[in-house]
C-alpha cells in the first residue's frame, strides 16, 4: 500500500481532529455530566411562598392581559408591595401606550444607588384569558423570592434591580411598548 503524501496526511489528521471534537461536543451536549443537579434547593428558598405568589397572580389576579388594566394594576401593586416588604427601593416606570392606557414596570433595587447594576426580570402580564402560571406568574414568583433572599442577606456590593415587566405578550410583544423594551430604552438614555 502506498504511503499518503504529507498533504493528504495533514488533511486526514485535521479531519480526524475535527471529527473527534464534533463527537466530544455531541456527547457533552447530550450527556452533560457536570451539570447534574443534586435535587437540593438553595438555602432559604421557600416553595410555599413561591406557590402562594403563583396562585395570587394566576388565580386571584387573572386574567392579566392588556385589556384588563384593572388586574394588571392590581398585579403591579402586589409585586410592588412584596418588593417593599423585602427591603427593596421600589420605583415604577409608568408609560402610555397608544390609545390603550397607562402601564407600568415595577422595579425593586438592592445595593448601592450608583454604579453598575445587574438586572433580573420577569413579566407579570398574561396572554388572553389564560392564568399564565407557567411562564409569567412563575417567573415573577421567582423574582419575589429572590427579593426576599436579597433583603435578608448581606447588601450586594453591586446594585441589583429586580424588574417586573408588563406588556410582554401579544399584541405588544416585540414592539416599542413591550415593558422590557421600554426599560432598556430608558437605561440607554440614562447612559
Amino acid at each position: 500500500m502506498p504511503r499518503p503524501t504529507p498533504i493528504i496526511r495533514k488533511v486526514l489528521v485535521t479531519a480526524a481532529v475535527l471529527l473527534a471534537a464534533l463527537a466530544g461536543g455531541l456527547v457533552y451536549v447530550v450527556q452533560p455530566i457536570g451539570w447534574r443537579s443534586s435535587g437540593a434547593r438553595p438555602d432559604g428558598v421557600d416553595p410555599v411562598r413561591l406557590e402562594a405568589h403563583v396562585r395570587m397572580l394566576a388565580e386571584t389576579l387573572a386574567p392579566r392581559h392588556w385589556k384588563r388594566q384593572d388586574n394588571l394594576d392590581r398585579a403591579a401593586a402586589y409585586v410592588a408591595a412584596r418588593l417593599g416588604e423585602a427591603g427593596a427601593r421600589v420605583t415604577e416606570q409608568v408609560y402610555a401606550v397608544e390609545a390603550a392606557g397607562r402601564y407600568r414596570n415595577v422595579i425593586g433595587s438592592f445595593g448601592p444607588e450608583a454604579g453598575e447594576r445587574v438586572i433580573v426580570g420577569a413579566h407579570y402580564d398574561g396572554a388572553g384569558p389564560f392564568a399564565a402560571a407557567d411562564d409569567n406568574a412563575s417567573g415573577v414568583a421567582g423574582l419575589l423570592e429572590l427579593a426576599r433572599l436579597l433583603g435578608t442577606g448581606r447588601t450586594p456590593a453591586t446594585r441589583v434591580d429586580l424588574v417586573a415587566f408588563t406588556l410582554e405578550e401579544p399584541p405588544y410583544y416585540d414592539t416599542e411598548w413591550m415593558g422590557s423594551h421600554v426599560h432598556a430604552a430608558a437605561l440607554r438614555r440614562e447612559g
